[in-house]
């Protein structure tokens, strides 16, 4: 795979210079005053993205998830080792034993992580992956309809789509999905394939295969995203092909092979995928007897109103291109691979439009809306001061009425969504906090502080809570009905909890520690919230 990356920068580097013109090498503008100059004419859209990357910001802690197992390998080097591969990435998506394939997942965080170990950062650079997919998304419809030209009205609508959705919130206000860096490489290959469609430069060529290598490898449902579009355009061209020249096999390969080269390399790389996923992946797994990890899903079908409008559009363009009114183009391909993307997690997960592993068809939604306000009121209007901002109310309009009957119709909807995110951010960490200072007060007044948790909880001596001044840490194991001393004291001893001990619940549901309450009377010191959810301190009576 690097050996593939590699190879084709350098033929894109090489084709790059072959390319330039000199005579319009310089008259590019800088891109501080492309950047001032879209601010100028995008006010609105910039507000919008300043105060969405603040709300992702807000409150974030990396106290949080699977978060708490990645962080420990960040910062036991005394940040010493910035270049270094960290084990717990490397775990995550090259060790697992449940028929799960993400070579490339949370890769951007891990080499983020070589040049900054804040969360805060993280989420800053999540905010800086979302606005450059929403300005691909509009750069891609500007190439699909080549004779027009996406107002801010499409911009502000598609940007509103985008951000305001169940399965955006959850994948970018925090940095624990794969979605999200699937997502940038699919919208940076659909650009380079719809530019080489339109220009046939070989620069395009291996910019739209080196985006498909790197998604492919991105997710284990992510070869659908890449590899439909192409195989649907091969299908199609070939079928023309043979009817318009009726030629022998051999000489419909030649035809193919100069008309759909880049088909036929991702379809190739398909097979790669796949042979890689066999021995990679399957055959340990299938050894190992583990299960998948999606064993205790119930699965199902839940889609939301966009889909149905997805569906709606879909339908529409199909209608359109057998009555000849329509042509078929890529964006019909990327809807066949929305289709395809959709039966596999219904299939082998779940679909649950409301999941962050929807995003893909969410985004794909989004543009088919998009492509729809252009076609239909961007085109049909001038570029008058007074009938652009009619325009913009209107996208508005549109915006807000969608996404006010989705949280009408929706039981997850994205506010409920963003709300639990921040609320549970906010207990694991303050229960965190006031737990260390509860040991930190004890220890100073010369009390033995002995803390209980569960087994299953995330945090452990490993993982954080060496920090905190207890003398000693005690997990509960359910299986065995027990509690053994995981650090201070002798290792591996079981113990029997004495009054003044501490029992803590800090990232799970309150119902983790109800195995352990029914051996002893306790006391509450803090709670978080009344919520099931929450964190939790108690002290043994």
């Amino acid at each position: 795979l690097i050996a593939t990356a590699s190879s084709l920068l350098v033929k894109i580097a090489s084709a790059e210079t072959k390319q330039e013109n000199p005579l319009t090498a310089g008259v590019q503008s800088k891109p501080i005053i492309q950047c001032i100059r879209f601010i100028k004419n995008n006010a609105l859209v910039t507000a919008l993205w300043i105060a969405y990357s603040i709300a992702m910001v807000a409150g974030t802690t990396y106290l949080y998830a699977d978060l708490i197992g990645w962080y420990p390998d960040l910062i036991n080097g005394h940040y010493l080792d910035n270049f270094s591969i960290k084990e717990s990435f490397v775990k995550e998506t090259m060790q697992r034993a449940d028929f799960r394939f993400f070579p490339l997942a949370h890769q951007d965080i891990h080499i983020l992580s070589w040049f900054s170990i804040n969360i805060k950062t993280w989420i800053l650079f999540n905010a800086a992956e979302l606005i450059a997919i929403i300005l691909l998304s509009l750069k891609f419809l500007n190439k699909l309809c080549s004779r027009k030209r996406a107002k801010e009205s499409t911009l502000i609508l598609l940007t509103v789509l985008i951000l305001f959705h169940p399965s955006t919130g959850t994948a970018f206000f925090q940095v624990i999905y794969s979605e999200r860096i699937l997502c940038l490489f699919f919208i940076l290959y659909i650009n380079s394939y719809i530019t080489y469609q339109h220009s046939r430069q070989k620069k395009d060529f291996y910019l739209a295969l080196l985006w498909a290598t790197l998604g492919v490898f991105t997710k284990d449902t992510g070869i659908i995203l890449f590899a439909t579009p192409a195989l649907a355009t091969l299908t199609v061209s070939t079928i023309q092909i043979w009817r318009q020249h009726q030629i022998t096999n051999q000489a419909l390969w030649k035809e193919c092979r100069k008309n759909c080269d880049l088909e036929i390399w991702i379809c190739l790389l398909s097979i790669a995928f796949l042979t890689s996923y066999t021995f990679l992946s399957l055959i340990p797994s299938l050894y190992a007897g583990e299960g998948a990890y999606n064993i205790d899903t119930p699965g199902g079908f839940a889609p939301d109103l966009r889909f149905y409008i997805l569906i709606f559009i879909i339908t529409t363009r199909i209608i359109a291109i057998i009555s000849k009114r329509l042509r078929l183009n890529l964006l019909d391909a990327i809807n066949i691979s929305a289709l395809g993307y959709t039966v596999a997690l219904t299939s082998i997960y779940e679909f649950n439009s409301s999941s962050y592993l929807t995003l893909p068809v969410t985004l794909i939604t989004a543009m088919n809306i998009g492509w729809a306000w252009m076609t239909l009121v961007d085109s049909k209007t001038t570029s008058q001061p007074r009938q652009k901002q009619r325009l913009i109310t209107g996208s508005i309009a549109v915006a807000a009425v969608l996404i006010s009957l989705e949280h009408l119709e929706s039981e997850q909807t994205f506010a409920k969504t963003i709300i639990e995110i921040k609320r549970e951010q906010d207990s694991i960490q303050t229960t965190y906090n006031t737990l260390y200072d509860l040991a930190k007060k004890g220890r100073k007044e010369g009390q033995p502080i002995n803390i209980i948790i569960s087994r299953k909880s995330r945090l452990s001596e490993r993982r954080h809570l060496f920090r905190i001044p207890y003398r000693s840490l005690i997990e509960y194991e359910q299986q065995t009905d027990s509690f053994v001393i995981k650090d201070g004291g002798d290792k591996k001893d079981t113990y029997t909890p004495k009054k003044g001990d501490i029992i803590a619940n800090l990232d799970k549901n309150i119902s983790l520690i109800a195995p352990i309450l029914e051996h002893v009377e306790t006391s509450t010191i803090y709670r978080h919230n009344s919520s099931e959810q929450t964190g939790m301190i108690l002290r043994v009576k």
